[in-house]
């Protein structure tokens, strides 16, 4: 953009926010020393425009929402993910700002017109929904109205699950984390499809929610039912799964085989290294942000989904059954 032309959007945006041509140079600058009544005036009236300063073109910007910045060096998925970004974003003119659910007016504050979100509440869905000049694609969520990249989890499921049957395995439980978001109602489905599939009758005693102060009720509980193998779902059910597991005294493959799904950069420094269903977090990763500049290219306005396949890392946590027990 020319000078001139530059000068004539700030005079303008000046004029609709009823500031001087310094406060606008001081909210595009952020100054600390601007009040927040007036710095959303001044943005409201550059978006009104179409205008980004200078550092913040529109298509040199993307957000990633996570649910809180403070957890990110705790949750191995989201460090998998948000290093996948990073990587792809490598290769294009993007950059990215991380920014959590509490402060969703960043995206406004510095003009991001797209975003992807890693989140899975309906709360924070809920309050995407209501965002104005941002639009959103999910990751490993899918909700009416916003683009989606997913990992197949209803196939992940049936993978490990027929992975385990096929080496002599009938009495296979699954423990997962909260029933109620997407990814973890399609393992449900995927389930019951394999064991459908596979023509073995359904025990709800093998399905099982393994959460931080029920994973010794419900490990014991499966164990009770006569298992000989488990799928764990999410990097925290299958740490609790293995940290019971050893309480108990259950050797792994030897007396119990297992199948982590999802825990990445840690499934193989567990002991035994588990075998595992792996999301591809590069394609997940390049697939959204190719969305991302087809959408700011003004290729595409309805919401897109793709659906993206697992596949098994094979390692040392499952053993082969001659006979069923």
């Amino acid at each position: 953009m020319k000078k001139s032309e530059d000068r004539v959007n700030i005079t303008k945006i000046a004029r609709n926010a009823g500031v001087s041509l310094t406060t606008v140079s001081r909210v595009f600058n952020k100054h600390p020393y601007v009040k927040e009544e007036i710095r959303k005036k001044v943005i409201a009236a550059a978006r009104k425009i179409g205008y980004a300063p200078k550092g913040n073109a529109v298509k040199r910007n993307i957000g990633v929402i996570v649910e809180d910045t403070g957890n990110l060096h705790k949750d191995p998925y989201l460090a998998m993910m948000l290093a996948s970004i990073s990587s792809q974003l490598s290769s294009t003119s993007l950059g990215m700002e991380i920014v959590s659910m509490r402060n969703l007016d960043k995206l406004e504050e510095n003009f991001i017109n797209i975003s992807l979100g890693i989140l899975y509440s309906e709360e924070s869905i809920q309050k995407l929904r209501k965002l104005k000049n941002t639009s959103v694609i999910l990751l490993n969520n899918i909700s009416e109205g916003f683009s989606s990249v997913c990992s197949d989890h209803r196939q992940g499921i049936k993978i490990a699950f027929k992975y385990l049957f096929d080496h002599g395995h009938k009495r296979i439980a699954m423990l997962n984390n909260a029933l109620e978001v997407w990814g973890n109602l399609e393992r449900n489905a995927g389930y019951m499809e394999a064991i459908s599939e596979a023509k073995i009758d359904f025990d709800e005693r093998l399905l099982g929610i393994c959460l931080y102060d029920s994973a010794k009720e419900t490990v014991e509980k499966v164990l009770n039912a006569g298992i000989t193998g488990i799928i764990a779902c999410g990097e925290g059910v299958i740490l609790r799964v293995m940290h019971e597991l050893n309480r108990i005294g259950v050797k792994i493959p030897d007396e119990l085989s297992l199948i982590s799904f999802e825990t990445a950069g840690v499934s193989e420094y567990l002991w035994p290294a588990n075998t595992t269903v792996s999301q591809n977090f590069d394609s997940i990763a390049k697939n959204a942000i190719t969305l991302i500049e087809k959408q700011l290219n003004g290729e595409f306005d309805n919401p897109v989904k793709i659906i993206l396949d697992n596949y098994i890392i094979e390692r040392d946590s499952v053993k082969t059954l001659t006979s069923q027990k």
